[in-house]
C-alpha cells in the first residue's frame, strides 16, 4: 500500500487518531452531558476491520483504537466510513440506506445525535489533510 501524499495522513491510521482527537478536543462542550461510548468497526480491503471507539462525555471526547466496553456498535464499509467523516452522509441516513450496521440500543445512539452531530461538524475540517486510501 502506497505512503499518503506529504503533509497528509491515512484515514484510520495513527496520525488520524492524533488529528481527530484533537477537532474533536476544540468542541469542549462533547466532554459534558452523560457518558457515552460508540464502537465503529470499519471494514476494509487490505486491513481488515479497524476497530475504534469513539467517547463522549466526562473523559472525552477523544478517538480510542481499539476494542473495549461500549453503549453501540456501528460498522460499515471504508467508503461508508469516508462519506460520514467528510460530512456527505449522516449516520442516520446511512442508517435508512442499510449502508451501516447497527448494534446495541438505537434509543441509546438517537438520544446522542445532537452530540454525534457536533463532533462530526468539528472533525469536517480534517478532509484535506487526510489520504483515503
Amino acid at each position: 500500500m502506497p505512503e499518503p501524499g506529504p503533509g497528509r495522513v491515512r484515514f484510520l491510521s495513527e496520525g488520524w487518531f492524533e488529528l481527530a482527537n484533537r477537532a474533536a478536543a476544540a468542541a469542549g462542550s462533547l466532554a459534558e452531558g452523560e457518558p457515552f461510548v460508540l464502537r465503529q468497526v470499519v471494514v476494509t480491503q487490505g486491513r481488515g476491520a479497524v476497530v475504534y471507539r469513539v467517547v463522549l462525555g466526562p473523559g472525552g471526547p477523544a478517538f480510542l483504537p481499539g476494542d473495549g466496553p461500549h453503549h453501540a456498535s456501528l460498522r460499515c464499509d471504508l467508503d461508508t466510513a469516508r462519506a460520514l467523516a467528510e460530512g456527505r452522509l449522516s449516520a442516520y441516513r446511512a442508517l435508512e440506506m442499510g449502508a451501516v450496521r447497527l448494534e446495541g440500543d438505537p434509543a441509546a445512539v438517537s438520544a446522542q445525535a445532537d452530540r454525534l452531530a457536533e463532533l462530526g461538524r468539528a472533525l469536517a475540517g480534517l478532509s484535506s489533510q487526510l489520504d483515503w486510501g
